[in-house]
């Protein structure tokens, strides 16, 4: 926490495909500032990796990921609601043939959407 309204967010996700294939590599990290007690906005970059799979069978595909987004929640007396709206800017690494990377990269933009309710379970 850098202080009371900033915070750093750093997280390193691998994702396996057939329990034992490498497909997905994310290095994810932002800066976090809380408007109030509710809402939180967050700027970022991810940096993503795509082991080789059908496509690109010989090369990894690096992917640049500017991110950007905002958050808020609601208490309930046993719950609780969050959202999560979040805008990427991708640029994935172009792919020339099944084992060589292009020159340049192709640009897309994309929005997520998250909604969460939790209820915890009281036995």
């Amino acid at each position: 926490m850098l202080n009371n309204k900033f915070v750093t967010v750093r997280k390193w996700t691998f994702f396996v495909r057939h329990r034992t294939i490498f497909y997905q590599g994310v290095l994810r990290t932002g800066i976090m500032y809380y408007l109030n007690d509710v809402t939180k906005i967050t700027a970022g970059y991810a940096w993503i990796n795509y082991f080789p799979d059908e496509g690109h069978a010989a090369v990894s595909r690096p992917e640049h990921r500017p991110w950007q987004q905002i958050q808020w929640q609601t208490q309930y007396p046993k719950s609780n609601l969050s959202h999560r709206l979040r805008l990427e800017e991708r640029y994935r690494r172009k792919i020339l043939n099944d084992s060589t990377l292009a020159d340049g990269y192709n640009f897309n933009f994309r929005v997520r959407y998250n909604l969460v309710f939790q209820v915890p379970l009281d036995f």
